[in-house]
């Protein structure tokens, strides 16, 4: 009875000393997870920038990049590869449109004069109040922004629609 009572005994202290190393383990991955998750360096995309698809109902499907927050991210994740996103419009979504004006041939010249080109940056640009409208009849390439974190999701809500409009020298 003695020898079984303390084999008993034994067995309880070996399973207590397993449940303890894999108590342990648990504690120690979801640590390492948390930790790495909260202050790691993860991929945060806030913004998708493509062509439209399609634009059905209150859905935009796109094919275009991921716009990082951080833009060594952007060396960081499969550069160069196109995604496929659906950006769902709601009531609370904004339209923006950037009207960049195209210049004359003489500004251009000006323009490209004094380092042998110009850039988007060097046009006037105005930023107005843009349409849904506008999107769904002219199909330009957009810029969608979100809420959160949009990286590697197939479909989110859409806070902002950006596009632009290129204005004609007159």
């Amino acid at each position: 009875m003695k020898n079984s009572r303390s084999q008993h005994l034994a067995h309880d202290h070996m399973a207590m000393g397993v449940l303890g190393v894999v108590f342990a383990a648990l504690i120690l991955s979801g640590a390492y997870y948390i930790g790495g998750y909260t202050f790691g360096d993860h991929i945060d995309a806030r913004e998708f920038g493509g062509r439209i698809l399609s634009f059905e109902g209150d859905t935009i499907e796109l094919v275009g990049m991921y716009i990082f927050d951080n833009p060594a991210q952007t060396q960081d994740v499969h550069q160069g590869v196109e995604a496929h996103v659906k950006a769902n419009i709601s009531n609370q979504t904004t339209w923006t449109k950037i009207r960049i004006y195209l210049p004359t041939q003489e500004e251009a010249d000006r323009l490209k004069a004094g380092k042998g080109y110009y850039g988007p940056e060097d046009l006037r640009q105005e930023e107005v109040v843009g349409s849904i409208e506008d999107v769904r009849a002219r199909k330009p390439d957009i810029r969608v922004r979100g809420d959160k974190n949009i990286f590697g999701k197939e479909s989110f809500t859409a806070r902002e629609v950006i596009y632009y409009e290129f204005v004609p020298a007159l």
